[in-house]
C-alpha cells in the first residue's frame, strides 16, 4: 500500500487490489554488488522514459531522466541545456511498479511492465511521477538504482545532507544565471532602461567632503612661502 490515503485514493494512485499491481519491487531488483557502479552509471548518464500528466489537456511528452549523485536528485528535461523537473530522492517514499496511479487511466494500452510510479514530496498528500521505460531491463535499472539511494541517503550523516544542500543552491544560482540574459546600461530593452534608473546615481566626490582637507588657493603662489595673515613665522 502507498504511504498516505486521502479521499478515497492514495496520493493520486490506485488500490493495488483493484488493478493488480502493487509496490513488490523486490521481485524487479537486480544485484546491487555486481551490477551496481554500471548502474549507477547509466543513471548519471540517463535514459528517455515517457512522463504521464493526471491533466486532460496535457499528453504524455518523452524526457530524458537522469540521477545527480553529488545533490541526490533526480532531474528530466527535454534538452540537457535546461531542467524542467527535479526531485530529491531524500523525498521519495515508495517505488510502486504497474499502473496504479491516475496518470494512467486514460492509457489502458500501455503495457504494465514497462510503467512504475514514485511517490515522493514532504505533506501528507503525495506527489506522484508516472512514468514508462522503453524496456524491462531499464524498469529494473531504475527501480534498483533508486531503491539503494534512497536507503544510502537515508544513512547519510548530517555534513553530507548539508553538503548536498550547498551543492544544490548553488547549482540552483547557475542555472538562473544562465537563464537571465546580461543587462547593458546602452540596451534598449525596457528591463534593461529600468535597471539604469534604478541605479543610483554616482557623485563626484568633492575636496571639501574630505575632512582636514581645504582646496588650495589659485592666486597664490608656492614661492611666496607661508602668509602673515595666518600666523605664520616667516612672510
Amino acid at each position: 500500500m502507498c504511504a498516505a490515503r486521502f479521499g478515497g485514493s492514495v496520493n493520486g494512485c490506485l488500490d493495488e487490489a483493484s488493478n493488480g499491481t502493487g509496490p513488490a519491487t523486490a521481485t524487479r531488483m537486480l544485484d546491487w554488488a555486481e551490477a551496481g557502479p554500471r548502474i549507477l552509471h547509466s543513471l548519471e548518464i540517463g535514459t528517455v522514459m515517457t512522463v504521464y500528466y493526471q491533466k486532460k489537456s496535457q499528453r504524455p511528452e518523452r524526457r530524458t531522466f537522469q540521477i545527480k549523485q553529488d545533490t541526490r536528485q533526480i532531474v528530466w528535461s527535454r534538452n540537457p541545456d535546461k531542467i524542467e523537473g527535479e526531485m530529491d530522492i531524500g523525498e521519495i517514499k515508495e517505488l510502486r511498479l504497474g499502473k496504479g496511479s491516475r496518470e494512467f487511466e486514460r492509457y489502458p494500452e500501455e503495457d504494465p511492465s514497462l510503467c512504475f510510479i514514485i511517490l515522493y514530496g514532504l505533506e501528507f498528500r503525495l506527489k506522484t511521477l508516472s512514468v514508462a521505460a522503453f524496456s524491462e531491463e531499464e524498469v529494473n535499472m531504475w527501480v534498483t538504482g533508486l531503491t539503494w539511494l534512497m536507503a544510502d541517503t537515508m544513512r547519510s550523516s548530517a555534513p553530507q545532507h548539508i553538503d548536498r544542500w550547498l551543492k544544490k543552491q548553488f547549482d540552483l544560482m547557475d542555472r538562473n544565471q544562465e537563464g537571465s540574459a546580461p543587462c547593458s546600461p546602452r540596451g534598449g530593452s525596457a528591463e534593461c532602461r529600468g535597471c539604469v534608473k534604478r541605479r543610483p546615481a554616482l557623485r563626484t566626490l568633492s575636496v571639501e567632503a574630505l575632512p582636514g582637507v581645504t582646496r588650495p588657493d589659485p592666486t597664490r603662489s608656492i614661492l611666496q612661502g607661508p602668509r602673515a595673515d595666518r600666523g605664520d613665522q616667516w612672510a
